[in-house]
C-alpha cells in the first residue's frame, strides 16, 4: 500500500486573500480621515484616540506589506495633507504648486512610520505599546527640523481643547500629547480580539493608567495656577485684525496696505485700553508694527557700517522705530484715565531685527518688549524659523 506523499517544503503557505476593508488603503483612509476629521475644522477631537488604529493594524500584521501597499500608503497621504493644508492656497494661486510639493513630502512620513515599526515590533521584537509612539513622535521631531520644519498637525494638535490633558506639555511639549494619544490607540488595538479571539483587558488597564495620570497632573497644574491671587495676574490685550495674507508685486500698495494695517492696530490698541482701564500689556501680532515705515530696525550692535548700511541711515531707522514706539505707548497710555503710578502699560510687537556685524548683517524675527515710556526694553530672536509651519 502505498501512502500520500508528505510535502516537506519548508516555503510560508500562499498568503490569505484579505478582505477590501484589511487591504493597505483602505485602513490607511480611515486613519486620515479620522484624523482630518479631529482637527479643525470639525475639531471632534475624541476621534484621534481611534485615528491611528489603521496604521497600527498594518504595523502588528504578520503577512509582509508589498511595495504596494507602501505607495497606496504614501498616496492617501498626499490626499490627507492636500485637504487639511487646502488653506495654504488662498493666499496666492502660485501656492497650489507649493500645496502639491509640501503635501507629496509630508505624506512620505506614513510609510515610513509603518515601515519602521514593523521592523522594531517584528525583527527586534518591541512590544507595539512602545514601538509606536516613539517612533510616531520621532517623526514628529524630525518633521519639525527637516527642511527648516513644518510642525503644523501634529497628533496632539487634536487634543488643543482639552486644557486638563494638555498641561503635560509644560515639560513635554506637543510631543508629550501625541506620545498619550499613540500609546492609547497602541493599547485599544492591543486589547482586541486577536489571535486567540479574546479581550485583552490589561492593555485597557494601561492605557487607563496613563490618561489617569496625565489626567491627575492637569488637575493639579489648574488648581495650583489657579491660586495664585488676583494682584498676580496680568491682563493682557491681544490685538488681532482679520486681515488676508496677499503677495504683492507693487512695492507702493504693498507698504500702503501695510500702514493701513498698522493703523488699524493703533486704533484698536487705544480703543481696547479706553474699555478696560486695568490692562497691563498690549500684544500685536507679527508684522504689524514692522509695515508702518519702509526699511528696517537696525540692531545697537554696530561695529562697521558699509556705504548701504551709513551712519546716517541706520540713525535715520532708529529715529522712526523709536518714534514708532513712542506714539503706540504714548497713545494707549493717555487713553485711560486715573490709573495709578506704576500701573502703566506695556507694549509687545513682532517686528523684524537686522543686526549688522561689520560688511555682514543678519535678519532676525523678532519680539520686542517697548516699557510705557516708549523705550524698547527687551528682545527675543526666534531661532527657529519656518516657512509655512509655525
Amino acid at each position: 500500500m502505498t501512502t500520500a506523499p508528505t510535502n516537506t517544503s519548508t516555503e510560508s503557505p500562499e498568503p490569505t486573500k484579505l478582505a477590501w476593508y484589511q487591504s493597505a488603503g483602505a485602513l490607511s483612509a480611515i486613519s486620515c480621515g479620522l484624523l482630518w476629521a479631529a482637527l479643525p475644522p470639525l475639531s471632534l477631537w475624541p476621534l484621534a484616540w481611534f485615528a491611528p488604529l489603521g496604521w497600527l493594524q498594518l504595523i502588528r500584521r504578520e503577512q509582509a506589506l508589498t511595495r504596494r501597499d507602501y505607495v497606496i500608503l504614501w498616496l492617501t497621504g498626499v490626499v490627507y495633507w492636500s485637504v487639511l493644508l487646502y488653506g495654504l492656497t488662498l493666499a496666492h494661486w502660485g501656492n497650489y504648486f507649493g500645496l502639491a510639493l509640501l503635501a507629496c513630502y509630508l505624506a512620505a512620513y506614513t510609510p515610513l512610520f509603518v515601515g519602521i515599526a514593523r521592523v522594531a515590533t517584528h525583527h527586534l521584537r518591541v512590544p507595539l505599546l512602545i514601538t509606536a509612539p516613539v517612533v510616531w513622535v520621532a517623526f514628529e521631531y524630525a518633521r519639525a527640523y527637516v527642511f527648516t520644519g513644518f510642525s503644523l498637525g501634529l497628533l496632539g494638535h487634536t487634543q488643543v481643547l482639552q486644557t486638563t490633558l494638555l498641561q503635560i506639555s509644560d515639560f513635554l511639549g506637543a510631543y508629550g500629547v501625541s506620545i498619550l494619544v499613540m500609546f492609547t490607540a497602541a493599547c485599544l488595538l492591543c486589547a482586541l480580539p486577536y489571535r486567540d479571539n479574546k479581550w485583552s483587558w490589561k492593555y485597557l488597564g494601561f492605557a487607563g493608567i496613563a490618561i489617569g495620570l496625565t489626567y491627575l497632573y492637569g488637575v493639579y497644574q489648574l488648581q495650583n495656577g489657579s491660586s495664585l491671587s488676583p494682584e498676580k495676574a496680568l491682563k493682557v490685550a491681544l490685538i488681532q485684525g482679520n486681515m488676508d495674507v496677499q503677495f504683492d508685486s507693487d512695492q507702493e500698495r504693498a507698504l500702503r496696505r501695510n500702514r493701513e494695517a498698522y493703523a488699524w492696530h493703533h486704533a484698536k490698541s487705544i480703543e481696547m485700553c479706553r474699555l478696560n482701564p486695568d490692562v497691563q500689556l498690549v500684544v500685536w501680532p507679527e508684522s504689524m508694527f514692522t509695515g508702518a515705515f519702509e526699511g528696517y530696525v537696525p540692531d545697537l550692535i554696530v561695529k562697521k557700517t558699509s556705504e548701504q548700511h551709513s551712519p546716517d541711515s541706520l540713525r535715520y531707522a532708529q529715529e522712526l522705530f523709536s518714534l514708532k514706539c513712542r506714539e503706540v505707548t504714548a497713545d494707549i497710555n493717555s487713553a485711560t484715565q486715573n490709573r495709578t503710578k506704576g500701573s502703566d502699560i506695556a507694549f509687545i510687537a513682532g517686528d523684524e531685527t537686522t543686526v549688522l556685524r561689520g560688511e555682514q548683517f543678519d535678519r532676525y524675527n523678532s519680539a520686542l518688549l517697548v516699557a510705557p515710556d516708549g523705550k524698547l526694553t527687551d528682545r527675543y530672536y526666534k531661532m527657529h524659523p519656518v516657512m509655512f509651519g509655525e
